[in-house]
Order: structure tokens, then C-alpha cells, then sequence
């Protein structure tokens, strides 16, 4: 319920209309680019929770998420919002998230379960720690409730048998 704002950084490849049922009109990257003299409105999508989306794909994603108008965006929305969210495309092979993450106050690392390899989520770390990142922990999606429930047990008795 808290008044929180997620930012679809990845302008790339936009799944945020889609995913979160709002139509797709603007976006970051017409405002970002020069196009829109507005910033982005945000849609609201549920019980405190507001969208901005992407926008259409961009050939330089970097240069407008490291732009000012990027700082000016951030700045204005942690007045107007108790959390801002930057949500980024992969840290490896693409230098969006590294660029964000100086001007977020945290970044929280998401791992795919099955899919993210041990010694690519080192790299990761190792990546936005030397971009100047905060990096607050991990979030791992796509884990099967019994594989998380065993290890959390598994992982829980062991530290406390002792």
C-alpha cells in the first residue's frame, strides 16, 4: 500500500504495458530523447503501485538513461514517492543497469532459478560494485516453492542444531 513507482528501464524491449494491463501511450524515451516537452505520466495499476513505461525501443539507451533529464525524472519522483523502483535489462553485456546504478540509492540483484549461473552473478555484483552500485542483496524468481521451502529448512536447522 505504500505510494511506490516503477520505472521500466529497460528500452529495449518493453513488457511492462502487457504485464501490467495499461495502454502503451509515450513512455520514457520520447522524454528522455527530446520528443515529449512532458515527462512521462505514471499509470496506476494498483493499491499504491504506479508504472511508467519504457516507451518505444531506442538505438542509445545508455546516453538517455545517463542523461540529465534521467537525474531530473528520479529526482522529482522520490518527492512525489515513498519507493522508486528501476527496473533494468541484464547487467551482463549491456551497461544500463551500470549506469543506473550510481544515481539509485540500492540495486538488488534479480537471479533466475535454474538460469543464472553462480559465476555470472559474481560477475554481476563485481560489474555494479565498480559502477559505483549499493548493492543491497539478491532476489531469486522463478524457484519452485519446494525446492526454497527444503533449502530454507535444510539451510535453517543447520545453522541452528549446532
Amino acid at each position: 500500500g505504500l505510494k511506490t513507482l516503477l520505472i521500466e528501464c529497460d528500452l529495449r524491449r518493453s513488457t511492462f504495458a502487457a504485464r501490467f494491463g495499461v495502454e502503451d501511450r509515450g513512455g520514457l524515451t520520447l522524454w528522455l530523447a527530446g520528443i515529449e516537452s512532458t515527462p512521462p505520466t505514471p499509470h496506476f495499476v494498483r493499491s499504491g503501485l504506479s508504472v511508467i513505461l519504457s516507451g518505444p525501443p531506442t538505438p542509445n539507451p545508455v546516453a538517455l538513461l545517463h542523461s540529465d533529464r534521467m537525474r531530473t525524472l528520479l529526482s522529482d519522483a522520490q518527492k512525489a514517492f515513498q519507493f522508486v523502483i528501476l527496473d533494468a535489462p541484464p547487467v551482463i553485456g549491456l551497461a544500463d543497469a551500470r549506469v543506473l546504478a550510481p544515481i539509485a540509492d540500492g540495486v538488488i540483484v534479480v537471479i533466475r532459478a535454474g538460469a543464472t549461473q553462480k559465476p555470472s552473478i559474481s560477475r554481476a555484483c563485481v560489474l555494479l560494485e565498480s559502477a559505483g552500485a549499493n548493492v543491497l542483496g539478491t532476489v531469486l524468481n522463478g524457484a519452485e516453492m519446494d525446492e526454497v521451502s527444503s533449502y530454507y529448512y535444510r539451510d535453517y536447522f543447520a545453522r541452528t542444531a549446532g
